[in-house]
C-alpha cells in the first residue's frame, strides 16, 4: 500500500511539473511577443514579474532577456534608478551586451547631472571648499559611466559616443585618460553582442 500511495505521489509531481514547464514555455513565447511592443508600462511590468516568479523554471538565457526587458522598461518609464538595477543583473551574464552598456553609461552620467549644479552654485558663492567637493563627486560618477561607454564604443564605432567619451574626460580634466582613448579602445574585447539570444 505504501509503495502504490509513494507511486501516486511521485506521478502526481511529474504531472504538476510537466504542466508548470509547459505552462511557463506559453508564458515567455508571449513575453517574446509582447516584449517589443508597445505594450502599456504597467501591463508589460507584471508580465515580467509573472515569469521573474517563475525563475527556477525559466533558463539562464531566457532569465537575462526578462531581465533586460524589465530594465528598458523602467528606462522608459523615466525611472533610471530600477532600470540599472535590472541591467546591473544582466551585465555579470553579458558583459558585451551593446545597447546594454550604453543604457548604463548614459544612466551613470544622468546621476552625475545633480553635481554640475552644484558646482555652478559654488563657483557663483566663490567657495573652493564646495566647488571642489562636486567636482570630485562628479569625475567620481563619470568614472564609473566612462567604461560602459567605452566598450560601446569599442563595439559600435559610433561617431557620437566617442565625442560624448572625449568630452566627458576633457570636463573632468583626465588628460591623460584622454591621450589614451585610442589604446584602450583597442584592447577592449571585440566580441561584442548585438541580440540576447532566448535558448
Amino acid at each position: 500500500m505504501k509503495n502504490k500511495l509513494l507511486l501516486l505521489l511521485t506521478f502526481m509531481i511529474l504531472v504538476n511539473l510537466s504542466f508548470a514547464q509547459k505552462n511557463i514555455t506559453d508564458m515567455y513565447d508571449s513575453f517574446k511577443v509582447f516584449r517589443n511592443s508597445n505594450l502599456d508600462h504597467v501591463s508589460y511590468e507584471q508580465r515580467c514579474r509573472l515569469l521573474l516568479e517563475n525563475a527556477s523554471l525559466l533558463s539562464k538565457k531566457q532569465l537575462m532577456n526578462i531581465r533586460y526587458y524589465m530594465g528598458r522598461n523602467f528606462e522608459r518609464m523615466k525611472l533610471p534608478d530600477s532600470a540599472l538595477k535590472y541591467y546591473l543583473l544582466v551585465e555579470p551574464e553579458e558583459p558585451n551586451y551593446e545597447v546594454m552598456n550604453r543604457a548604463i553609461g548614459f544612466i551613470y552620467i544622468a546621476k552625475a547631472t545633480p553635481y554640475v549644479a552644484k558646482i555652478n552654485e559654488a563657483v557663483a558663492k566663490k567657495d573652493a571648499v564646495a566647488n571642489k567637493n562636486a567636482f570630485e563627486a562628479y569625475k567620481k560618477q563619470i568614472y564609473i559611466a566612462l567604461p560602459y561607454l567605452e566598450k560601446y564604443y569599442a563595439c559600435t564605432q559610433d561617431e557620437d559616443t566617442m565625442k560624448a567619451i572625449k568630452r566627458l574626460y576633457i570636463q573632468i580634466k583626465d588628460a591623460q585618460g584622454l591621450a589614451n582613448f585610442d589604446h584602450r579602445i583597442q584592447k577592449l574585447p571585440k566580441d561584442c553582442v548585438t541580440l540576447l539570444e532566448d535558448n
